[in-house]
């Protein structure tokens, strides 16, 4: 990578711990337990108006309002406690640099790897002074056209209730690119974008019409299926898709750009008393397992029973 974007690049695996970079109207921050920043996405000058070495070291809970710091502090406390809890998006005002306010819609997630280290992703959810573009949370990715969280478990919902008596299962498989951050880093964050909008392409051909495919923010998708019997074609459609996902990209003549993924998939049992939120959240646990392996092309499966817990009520 040192000689730079010419002719095939091979993505390393895992990620560094600023792989989640936020593009366009999403901001992503990194702090440790204590509130410190330790990351922020370059994303943050477009989204608040600072410069990313004017947050770093500094502590996160500035980010939001007076009278919203509790609320954002308490779901981070929840998560801290258990790593595993479906973290449940709220909505904070954020001051902008240039004294207006900014409504932000968060997301605190465990970051796998870095014990007592919580990610913060923030979206845009209002229209900023002289933008015609509003983007609200339930509609779809800007970037990808995909559903985003909130659409994906009304699928998931939707899904468990018309697979009740029909002899299938609902098969949640949950995808993450590994150190995505090198392609923005050494490519720039436009090449990302066409390295997302090309993975979110292949997995939308894969899949039945039935099927979803949402982007999780970031890096990470997910495949939503009810055309599955089981836990064997659960996995196969989990290893089918990772194949999928990381087949070398060629994105001009002269560049072709190869990348692992790290596929985490779960499926629900056969008496469908799962919820959206743990089948989702199985997944991508079941994703962190395979990480951690460090295996190319690694996938591995979970059975939402064994990670039984709070689901934030989704």
């Amino acid at each position: 990578m040192g000689d730079g974007c010419v002719g095939r690049v091979e993505v390393p695996s895992p990620p560094s711990l600023g792989s989640r970079a936020g593009t366009g109207r999403e901001l992503v921050v990194v702090s440790s337990v204590e509130g410190i920043i330790r990351y922020v996405s370059p994303s943050v000058t477009a989204v608040l108006g600072y410069e990313p070495a004017e947050l770093v070291g500094t502590r996160g809970l500035k980010l939001a309002h007076d009278a919203d710091r509790v609320r954002a502090a308490a779901v981070g406390a929840e998560l801290m406690a258990d790593p595993t809890h479906d973290a449940r998006p709220i909505v904070v005002r954020a001051p902008h640099r240039d004294g207006s306010e900014r409504e932000l819609e968060v997301t605190i997630s465990y970051l796998a790897g870095e014990p007592g280290t919580a990610c913060f992703t923030f979206r845009a959810t209002e229209q900023a002074p002289g933008s015609t573009h509003v983007e609200h949370p339930e509609t779809p990715d800007s970037l990808t056209g995909l559903p985003r969280r909130r659409l994906l478990l009304e699928h998931v919902r939707g899904a468990l209730s018309r697979a009740r008596g029909s002899g299938r299962v609902v098969a949640v498989v949950f995808l993450d690119i590994d150190a995505f951050s090198v392609v923005n880093v050494c490519c720039g964050y436009a090449w990302g974008d066409a390295v997302l909008e090309a993975v979110a392409r292949r997995l939308r051909a894969a899949v039945q019409p039935s099927d979803v495919v949402a982007r999780m923010g970031d890096d990470k998708f997910v495949v939503v299926s009810e055309e599955v019997t089981g836990r064997r074609e659960a996995a196969e459609l989990a290893h089918r898709l990772a194949r999928l996902a990381s087949a070398p990209m060629e994105l001009r003549d002269d560049f072709v750009l190869s990348l692992t993924v790290s596929v985490g998939v779960s499926s629900s049992g056969k008496a469908h008393d799962d919820t959206p939120g743990r089948l989702v959240r199985t997944a991508e646990l079941a994703m962190h397992r395979a990480r951690a392996k460090n295996l190319v092309g690694n996938v591995e499966q979970l059975d939402a029973r064994m990670t039984a817990g709070p689901s934030a009520g989704l």
